[in-house]
C-alpha cells in the first residue's frame, strides 16, 4: 500500500514538474528568505556542512535533472523550517540547478 502511495506521487510529481519548469531567480529570492540561515545559498567557499550542504553541493548530488530534487525537497526534512509548495520546490530546485558545473 505504501509503495503504490510513493508511485502513484511520484508519477504525480514527475508531471507536475513537466508542466512547470520553475523560475530560478524566483527560487533563489525564496532560497535566500527560507534556506539561507542554514545552507550557503549562493556561489559558496568554505567547509561543507553535512547536516546542512550548501546549494552548490546539492547540485552536484542531484545531477540527473529536477525531479529527484524536488522530490528531495518536498519530502520529510528533519530541520527544514517549512515545507515548500510544488511551485516553489520547483523554484528552488531551478534555482540549485543553475548552480550546477
Amino acid at each position: 500500500m505504501k509503495l503504490s502511495v510513493y508511485i502513484l506521487s511520484v508519477v504525480a510529481l514527475c508531471a507536475a514538474t513537466a508542466a512547470r519548469a520553475g523560475d530560478a531567480e524566483a527560487g533563489r529570492q525564496l532560497a535566500q528568505s527560507r534556506c539561507a540561515a542554514c545552507h550557503a545559498v549562493g556561489h559558496w567557499q568554505g567547509d561543507v556542512v553535512a547536516a546542512a550542504p550548501p546549494f552548490e553541493v546539492l547540485a552536484r548530488k542531484f545531477p540527473g535533472g529536477t525531479t529527484d530534487l524536488i522530490i528531495a525537497l518536498r519530502g520529510p526534512h528533519r530541520m527544514m523550517n517549512f515545507r515548500p509548495t510544488q511551485s516553489e520546490a520547483d523554484d528552488i530546485a531551478a534555482y540549485i540547478r543553475s548552480l550546477a558545473p
